[in-house]
């Protein structure tokens, strides 16, 4: 190492004793947040965030296939009552019941999982 650079070097650490010997210079990790602290709660905020896309993607992707599938047992008994389609009676009774208690209960599942009973958010 040259002089100048050891000189530059020496000032340096003797600006830090400087500093650190003040009064009024105070380290104290406490009195200030950590930068460790704002990140997590940072990546609390993003993971709330991308919970409520995933919930809100997964529900529009439930709500379409309930609908799709509504709208084909409703043509079913639709041409089933005009004579286009020939069911059994039992079968087109037992097709419009599992299909309405199929989808009551994937609504069911679906308001318990968005809105969980110990939930205060």
């Amino acid at each position: 190492m040259d002089t100048d650079t050891k000189n530059i070097f020496l000032k340096r650490i003797e600006d830090i004793r400087k500093k650190l010997s003040d009064s009024s210079y105070s380290v104290e990790p406490f009195t200030e947040r950590l930068p460790i602290e704002d990140r997590m709660q940072r990546l609390e905020a993003d993971d709330r965030e991308q919970d409520i896309r995933l919930k809100k993607l997964t529900l529009k992707t439930l709500f379409w296939f309930l609908g799709l599938e509504t709208l084909a047992i409703f043509t079913i008994i639709f041409l089933q009552g005009f004579g286009v389609m020939k069911l059994e009676e039992w079968t087109l009774k037992l097709l419009t019941i599992s299909t309405i208690t199929q989808i009551t209960v994937m609504l069911k599942i679906a308001v318990q999982y968005l809105f969980p009973n110990g939930s205060k958010k």
